[in-house]
């Protein structure tokens, strides 16, 4: 099902149409339900492969679903931009799921192998061993191998995950979801929060939270198999530093004890870039009223001389009493041409003040559709 998200972005970013965005939705939808499905049918007991693929696609699918919903940084959701990074987030999500996959396939392929081989060496000393006892240490000797090889394959599998759990970028915390004690965090919770390991174990969630409260309440009161995303909840570091967190997470069962698993995202910068873009466009709305608040002061006070000088033109042009003479009138004309002019141009950028301020009136009237188009 990634995969076929991944073949969905793909097509919306070529052709971004509000169905292929659709379709993006209801099958990022349909991946969200199989992941429910599988945490309410399916106990991981592995909890730093729960951990893993946790952080690497419940925040790809919260990302996006926002970016498909809202956009990004005032964007729209047809945009290229947009469709380019949800199609690189979904790739990467695909790339770093397929990696678990394999890994857990490698891991289980390798344990099957060597549960094969013992069987056929079983196998073999039954057939060959006559006496009982050669039976009986043949089938110690098969057991000692199988346990050494089984705590191997478990030590293999375990560093591979932990590879893995340290490496994401964003911070991971596993706590006891009744007494929100920290059992485990990766390097980047570590560097994000200032604490040294020792340290940081010894902390709850409400050491870390800038609102205790409501943390608490948060993950005493879940279930296993519920997820939760917030988008935005304050923590504090150790030197007191409050900061914007988005989290992402689940309650999970391990050892027979209720556990919660969150990704941890410092979305500062996010935050600083949402109230400079917000202040920019406060700030261009701002020029642009000013603007048209002084086209519109202008035009009135470059029309009213204008229809003076036209005016004075237009009398010395049809008095009765003083004719002029063929050289004077061709001087008004061109007075009268030149004033009609730009008395046009002032009218011009005073509508255009009018439809930016939303004051514009429109009048109903005949018209010549052939002189209208030609």
């Amino acid at each position: 099902e990634m995969s076929r998200l991944d073949g969905l972005a793909a097509i919306a970013r070529v052709d971004p149409s509000p169905e292929h965005i659709k379709r993006v939705l209801e099958q990022t939808e349909v991946v969200e339900r199989l992941l429910a499905d599988i945490r309410a049918t399916y106990k991981l007991d592995n909890l730093l492969g729960a951990a893993a693929v946790h952080a690497v696609i419940n925040p790809a699918l919260f990302d996006i679903r926002n970016w498909l919903k809202q956009g990004v940084q005032g964007m729209p959701t047809d945009s290229v931009v947009v469709l380019t990074l949800v199609s690189g987030r979904v790739g990467t999500a695909l790339r770093k799921t397929e990696e678990l996959y394999r890994a857990a396939t490698t891991t289980a392929s390798e344990i099957l192998g060597h549960e094969t081989k013992r069987l056929a060496d079983l196998r073999r000393a039954v057939m060959v061993a006559f006496l009982v006892l050669a039976v009986v240490s043949a089938l110690l000797v098969v057991f000692v191998l199988r346990g050494q090889r089984a705590e191997t394959a478990l030590r293999e599998s375990d560093k591979k995950y932990r590879s893995l759990f340290s490496a994401e970028p964003d911070a991971i915390l596993i706590l006891e979801a009744e007494k929100t004690q920290i059992l485990d965090a990766n390097d980047a919770a570590l560097e994000l929060y200032g604490y040294g390991r020792e340290e940081f174990f010894s902390l709850t969630a409400r050491d870390i939270s800038g609102e205790p409260e409501e943390t608490v309440k948060t993950i005493t009161s879940w279930e296993i198999g519920n997820t939760l995303i917030i988008p935005l909840r304050y923590h504090r570091k150790k030197d007191g530093t409050i900061f914007p967190v988005e989290i992402s997470a689940s309650c999970l069962e391990l050892g027979g004890r209720k556990v919660w698993c969150a990704a941890i995202r410092d979305i500062t910068e996010r935050r600083q870039a949402e109230t400079v873009m917000l202040e920019s466009k406060e700030g261009a709305e701002k020029a642009n009223k000013a603007k048209s608040e002084f086209l519109a002061s202008m035009s009135h006070e470059l029309r009213t001389p204008m229809n003076a000088v036209l005016g004075f033109a237009q009398m010395l042009k049809y008095d009765p009493k003083n004719s002029l003479s063929s050289s004077q009138n061709e001087h008004v004309n061109c007075i009268l041409e030149g004033g009609n002019h730009l008395l046009e141009l002032i009218n011009e950028i005073l509508d255009l003040a009018k439809i930016e301020a939303g004051k514009r009136s429109l009048s109903l009237e005949d018209v010549n559709a052939n002189e209208v188009v030609a």
